[in-house]
């Protein structure tokens, strides 16, 4: 959900789910055979420049904060354990919205959260829909 304040500028605001992920690894030994199974999620808000590029389409640039709440349980050569991981990280985007209608457009997307899951950088591609009442 967002608010645009012109033609060129915009700020927005969304609640992120990735869904769940689980990943098992075998090591050397027994012992480091492990799993790990997680979900996150969180709030984003950032800023977004608008560039029309004719009556149809258009580019957009985000950035802003994602603020992240990772839920994981984690297994090793027997041993567990579960909690979560909560931070703020940084968050950049990029999308193009091609206009069907002067107010629906269909949108591609890139976004990047620095540091978001155990320090590591996360990508995400996305498509969606994009309704706008004015502008």
């Amino acid at each position: 959900m967002g608010y645009q304040l012109g033609s060129y500028f915009a700020v927005v605001g969304t609640y992120l789910l990735t869904g769940s992920a689980s990943y098992h690894y075998t090591g050397l030994s027994s012992l480091e055979d492990g799993r790990y199974k997680g979900k996150l999620g969180g709030l984003t808000t950032s800023a977004v420049g608008l560039l029309p590029l004719g009556e149809y389409f258009s580019l957009d640039g985000h950035a802003g904060f994602v603020f992240v709440d990772n839920k994981y349980d984690l297994s090793l050569g027997g041993s567990s354990l579960s909690g979560s991981d909560t931070k703020t990280s940084i968050y950049l985007g990029t999308g193009v919205a091609w206009w069907m209608t002067g107010q629906v457009a269909v949108r591609f997307g890139f976004n990047w959260f620095r540091r978001a899951l155990f320090d590591e950088d996360v990508t995400q591609f996305t498509l969606g829909l994009r309704y706008s009442y004015g502008y």
